[in-house]
């Protein structure tokens, strides 16, 4: 979970101009579900349902094949609160972004 935007009390008007103006569009990114992922690297998918534990600690809203070393294209059979079960057309190794 990202945290959120928290505004620093300064003495310096400045500052809390700035992090005033800030509150709004940083509160709004924040917010955004897509950011509140994780990067795995070097995940094994084969060309059967593979198990892939996320480790969100929380159930995902998706995933996102960053890098794939082959052209083979990557499915989701099924998801639970702790992995995808993924399945690759040809073996391969992923990055995942998993939100």
């Amino acid at each position: 979970m990202l945290p959120p935007y928290q505004i620093i009390d300064t003495p310096d008007r400045n500052l809390q101009r700035v992090q005033n103006q800030l509150l709004a569009p940083m509160t709004a990114l924040l917010r955004c579900p897509l950011l509140d992922g994780r990067i795995m690297k070097d995940v094994a998918i084969a060309a059967t349902s593979t198990a892939v534990n996320h480790g969100l600690g929380r159930s995902p809203l998706g995933w996102i094949v960053i890098t794939n070393d082959t052209l083979a294209t990557v499915r989701e059979d099924s998801r639970s609160a702790t992995q995808f079960n993924l399945t690759a057309s040809a073996a391969c190794t992923v990055d995942l972004w998993v939100f």
